[in-house]
């Protein structure tokens, strides 16, 4: 029996990872570490990040058709985990040189500057 319908739109996971080890690889993006893979009960579509020594990582409920998967951007979700993960925005001012936007909860970088930095989680 699979557990795709209780999970939400997103949980921590990589393709090395149960539920997702056992699932169909249907593509890949080697640039971005991803996979898209298949339920093989209930046919639903996940992106899976490959595992990373430095990062948890992300599996995303993927709503659209594998025909489209590479032109659609993860950024924006992920820019949501962040702020999940890193309880909010604080009232703290970003620490990047310029930068007015309110830091991550408990980070001194916004969302926006710890996502170029390559924080994805």
């Amino acid at each position: 029996m699979c557990e795709c319908k209780e999970f939400d739109k997103w949980r921590q996971g990589t393709i090395q990872e149960a539920p997702f080890k056992t699932m169909e690889i249907i593509q890949s993006k080697p640039k971005d570490w991803c996979h898209l893979v298949r339920c093989l009960s209930c046919g639903q579509l996940w992106q899976v990040d490959e595992w990373d020594k430095y990062q948890q990582g992300i599996a995303i409920k993927f709503l659209g058709d594998k025909d489209t998967w590479e032109t659609i951007s993860d950024r924006e979700i992920r820019k949501e985990i962040m702020i999940a993960n890193h309880n909010g925005i604080s009232e703290k001012e970003c620490q990047w040189f310029g930068c007015k936007n309110k830091a991550l909860g408990n980070m001194v970088f916004c969302v926006d500057h710890a996502y170029q930095s390559g924080i994805r989680e």
